[in-house]
C-alpha cells in the first residue's frame, strides 16, 4: 500500500491534477464568504456553508477520476491488479484514498471560509464551523462513494461525469418537488440527503434519519463497487 501511495503522490505531483481543483476550492470558498459578508455571526456562517453545499460535491469528481477513471482509461489498473494480492485490497485502498483527498478538498473550503470571514468581518466562529463539518461529513462520505460507484458502473468517463452532475444538481430538487407538490407525499424527504445537507445548522441530533440513510447507502455503494470491480474483466 505504501508503494502505491508513493506512486500516486508522484503521479499527482507530476500531472498537477489537483492544483486546479485546489485553486477553484479556494476561490469558491472566498466568493461565497464575500457574498454573505453582510450576514454576520452564526447565521452568516450557516448560510455560507449551506450555499456551498450544492457545489462542494462537484469537487469530488476530480479525485474519483484520478484514483479510478484514469486507471481505467490508461489501463494502468492492470498493473495494480498484478501487484496486489486481492481485488478487495485495490477497492479498499482506492476508496480510502478517494475519501481522504476528497475530505482534504472539503477541509480547504471550510478553512477558506473561516479565514475569509475573519478578514472580511473579523468574525471567527471555529466551534460553529467545526460542528457544521462534523454534521455534514457522513453525507459527504455517501456522495463520494456514490461518485465512486458511478465511475465503476459507467465505462465512459464523460458519461460518469454527466450522470453524477445531473444527480447532484437535479435529483433531490426534482424528485422532492414531485413527491411534495405532485404526489403530496413527504415520506421520502429523508432520502433526499442533498436537501438535508443544505438545511444542516450544526444543532440538534447528529444521527438524523437522513444521516442514517446516508450511512446505509455508503455501505451499499462500497459493496456494489467491490462486487462490480471483482467480476470486471480488464483487457
Amino acid at each position: 500500500m505504501l508503494n502505491q501511495l508513493i506512486a500516486d503522490l508522484y503521479r499527482m505531483q507530476k500531472e498537477k491534477s489537483h492544483y486546479i481543483s485546489l485553486v477553484l476550492a479556494i476561490l469558491i470558498g472566498f466568493s461565497f464568504s464575500y457574498f454573505m459578508r453582510k450576514v454576520k455571526g452564526e447565521e452568516g456562517l450557516i448560510q455560507t456553508v449551506s450555499g456551498l453545499s450544492t457545489f462542494i460535491p462537484l469537487f469530488f469528481m476530480s479525485t474519483v477520476n484520478f484514483f479510478w477513471g484514469e486507471d481505467f482509461t490508461l489501463r494502468t489498473i492492470n498493473q495494480f491488479i498484478v501487484r496486489s494480492r486481492t481485488r478487495f485490497f485495490i477497492v479498499f485502498y482506492k476508496t480510502v484514498m478517494t475519501i481522504l483527498f476528497s475530505t482534504l478538498n472539503l477541509l480547504i473550503i471550510f478553512l477558506t471560509i473561516l479565514i475569509s470571514r475573519y478578514f472580511l468581518l473579523h468574525d471567527l466562529n471555529i466551534g460553529i464551523l467545526f460542528r457544521l463539518f462534523i454534521y455534514e461529513v457522513p453525507i459527504y462520505f455517501c456522495i463520494i462513494l456514490l461518485c465512486e460507484f458511478i465511475f465503476n458502473y459507467v465505462d465512459k468517463i464523460y458519461q460518469a461525469y454527466l450522470i453524477y452532475i445531473i444527480l447532484i444538481l437535479m435529483f433531490d430538487n426534482l424528485f422532492g418537488y414531485v413527491s411534495e407538490s405532485v404526489l403530496g407525499d413527504t415520506s421520502f424527504n429523508d432520502f433526499f440527503i442533498l436537501n438535508h445537507l443544505r438545511a444542516i445548522t450544526g444543532h440538534g441530533e447528529l444521527l438524523t434519519p437522513s444521516v442514517m440513510i446516508a450511512l446505509v447507502f455508503s455501505v451499499i455503494y462500497f459493496c456494489s463497487t467491490y462486487f462490480m470491480f471483482s467480476v470486471r474483466e480488464f483487457k
